[in-house]
């Protein structure tokens, strides 16, 4: 269930889209349209990928918010999983807007993706693998080698 706080964002991320449609389709009446029409773009990108963070940060703050009297342990597999989760969430982001962006034939959402997809494998490198025990970051490698 939607946050209130995340129905702004929501509304934000509308009409910037909204407005880089409408720049973009008016594109010819002045130069600078492009280039609000991109800075637009980017703008529903990112408020978009800020609201799928945050979603998905908040489901799991209520599944930990549940579990604190039941131990350390589960409390810190619950934040290994946030964080894992977090990074799917980016990472199938990043496939999405690749996808849109190649059906759209429109270069600055591919690169868009190509950079959090780059974010993301770096953030499961560095942060979520050094968490899991050896079989777990073992089966890791392997699934972040077939989805690169």
């Amino acid at each position: 269930m939607t946050q209130p706080h995340h129905i702004p964002l929501a509304v934000a991320a509308l009409a910037a889209a909204f407005a880089a449609r409408l720049a973009l389709q008016h594109r010819d009446l002045a130069p600078l349209l492009p280039t609000i029409h991109r800075v637009f773009a980017v703008g529903a990108v990112v408020v978009v990928f800020s609201l799928l963070s945050g979603e998905t940060l908040d489901w799991f703050e209520r599944s930990v918010d549940t579990a604190r009297d039941t131990g350390t342990d589960v409390l810190a597999d619950l934040r290994d999983e946030q964080q894992l989760a977090l990074s799917l969430v980016w990472l199938l982001y990043s496939v999405v807007l690749m996808a849109v962006g190649f059906w759209r034939s429109n270069r600055g959402l591919r690169v868009i993706a190509m950079g959090l997809f780059g974010i993301t494998i770096l953030k499961i490198f560095l942060y979520d693998l050094s968490s899991l025990e050896t079989a777990y970051r073992i089966v890791s490698f392997v699934g972040l080698g077939v989805i690169l």
